[in-house]
């Protein structure tokens, strides 16, 4: 970027800001495309175990959710992608027996 006469950058340029560039894909997990725009602080970005029937971490989910942190890093924590068992809904809406069965 060249300076102006007077040593300053020129006037129209547009703010520097933090952002997060997507990380590669934890074991397991999605990466994304090329291309991926960055992040702002505070914005998500949305992973997915890649094999069908994984879960991530605890969760009832297959996806992981990391977001942009203030330090312009995402936070890379990721939980294994597993297969587990999901209790299946009671059939006509019936809950759990109370007290044991």
């Amino acid at each position: 970027m060249p300076f102006q006469a007077d040593g300053s950058f020129p006037t129209g340029w547009p703010p520097c800001s933090v952002r997060c560039a997507a990380p590669l894909g934890g074991p397991g997990y999605n990466s994304q495309p090329a291309g991926t725009p960055t992040f702002a602080p505070g914005e998500n970005l949305t992973y997915t175990c890649m094999e069908m029937g994984m879960l991530s971490g605890d969760s009832a989910s297959n996806e992981h959710v990391l977001t942009c942190g203030s330090d312009g890093n995402f936070a890379e924590t990721w939980p294994e992608c597993t297969v587990r068992c999901l209790v299946p809904p009671s059939p006509n809406g019936f809950g759990e027996p109370v007290g044991g069965v």
